[in-house]
């Protein structure tokens, strides 16, 4: 008995879904993440609102540096850019550090850790007048310094 041409691309195109399917469902091919310890409140009760963070791990100090925008400076300045410093027992290292604080909008702020100096740099958009639209940066020194002006 000749088999049909579609009959057979059929089965080409079904069988290896066939030998694939039944081990992605059995947690062979999945990855499922494990939670550590209990959710940590970066800055309690500062401001009503914080958003768009960002996280970098100094694997030198075995520590993460966290970095968002938040408002309560609202009255002031508007939106400002603020830093915390993490250690790998997921504790706080000091207080809350300040990384921008004028007026008008800072956002969407981003980190990165520069392991060759130890240090870090964070970025943000800004909406300053003589700046408007343009991204801005800061570097911090790993104990959580600002480096220059």
């Amino acid at each position: 008995m000749r088999l049909k041409s579609g009959y057979l691309s059929l089965c080409l195109l079904v069988l290896p879904w066939l030998l694939i399917l039944p081990f992605s469902h059995f947690g062979y091919a999945e990855l499922r993440p494990v939670l550590r310890g209990s959710a940590l409140d970066i800055s309690t009760g500062l401001t009503i609102q914080r958003l768009s963070p960002s996280i970098a791990w100094n694997s030198t100090d075995n520590e993460y540096m966290v970095v968002w925008w938040d408002l309560r400076n609202r009255d002031t300045t508007g939106n400002d850019i603020f830093a915390q410093r993490v250690s790998a027992m997921v504790t706080l290292v000091g207080p809350n550090l300040p990384i921008i604080e004028v007026a008008d909008s800072q956002s969407i702020p981003v980190v990165v850790h520069n392991s060759t100096d130890n240090e870090y740099l964070v970025g943000w958009q800004t909406q300053q007048p003589q700046f408007f639209n343009d991204v801005r940066g800061r570097r911090i020194s790993n104990a959580g310094a600002l480096i220059g002006n």
